[in-house]
């Protein structure tokens, strides 16, 4: 999977637990998979 399909699967992902309004200023791969366990899992599939 490529940098921009993976952005895409995040902001989904982020998306189905909060509010776009608050998302962090810069999303980072490693805080988003410590936050949500199943977030690696999700992506991949």
């Amino acid at each position: 999977m490529d940098d921009e399909e993976l952005v895409r699967r995040t902001v989904r992902f982020l998306l189905g637990h909060q509010d776009a309004a608050d998302f962090p200023d810069i999303v980072e791969v490693e805080d988003v998979a410590a936050a949500y366990p199943d977030y690696l899992d999700a992506v991949r599939g």
